[in-house]
């Protein structure tokens, strides 16, 4: 486009085409490209291990991430919740009141 000149419609950017296809022959052509298709593998899925502090091990407080849907400004994590014992993969929250069994992935330690 150059200043001065008219405003060129969008299909008339294209040069139209001098070659017919018959449908049938477009019809033929891309059936036998359709059958030569081949489904796509699929991709394994990677289990990422959820990153977990170096602090959970000696901390006396912990958060506890919550999974539900979440409404406008509710908070990520719920807490901090009291540690009552711990292993490997498993912590023993008391949780207002009542002792809860918690994976270490949903945890986040509470520097009190």
């Amino acid at each position: 486009m150059l200043y001065g000149t008219p405003i060129r419609l969008p299909g008339e950017f294209l040069n139209p085409s001098s070659s017919t296809i018959d449908p049938a022959t477009f019809v033929g052509k891309l059936r036998e490209i359709m059958q030569e298709l081949l489904p796509l593998t699929p991709r394994q899925q990677a289990h990422l291990a959820a990153c977990v502090s170096k602090y959970l091990s000696t901390c006396s407080h912990v958060f506890l991430r919550s999974d539900t849907i979440k409404k406008v400004f509710q908070p990520p994590y719920e807490g901090p919740f009291q540690v009552q014992s711990r292993s490997e993969k498993v912590f023993k929250l008391l949780i207002h009141g009542r002792q809860s069994v918690v994976n270490i992935d949903r945890l986040k330690p509470a520097y009190i």
